[in-house]
């Protein structure tokens, strides 16, 4: 008698715009999945951005991992020459500690110029 491998999670869906490449993987931690979002080009740059994070099997997303690379994050990517380069991945708190010091700098630039 032969049978049919079927998908052991049918029901996980995605969450909105996401996708993933690899699938369900199992290891001493349970199931789980990385998903990613579109990646998004910065304008007038060579930098692309692009939210992961991991779905677990019961569709929620991993946010305690011991794994910094496994949590919730940014992926900062540079293209050059037609080539991507993995530059930089941050968790969510440290994209946001980015965005607040770029904030900063630019207000402090903009003072400058306004007097």
């Amino acid at each position: 008698m032969t049978t049919t491998p079927t998908n052991p999670f049918p029901d996980v869906a995605l969450p909105p715009g996401t996708e993933t490449y690899t699938g369900w993987e199992s290891d001493s931690n349970g199931t789980s999945r990385i998903i990613w979002g579109d990646a998004r080009t910065v304008e007038a740059t060579d930098i692309s951005l692009q939210a992961h994070a991991v779905q677990l099997a019961d569709g929620s997303i991993d946010v305690n991992t011991r794994a910094r690379g496994d949590r919730p994050g940014i992926a900062i990517d540079e293209t050059r020459d037609g080539n991507t380069r993995d530059c930089l991945n941050v968790t969510l708190d440290s994209a946001r500690h980015r965005v607040a010091a770029l904030i900063a700098l630019i207000d402090e630039v903009d003072r400058w110029a306004s007097k």
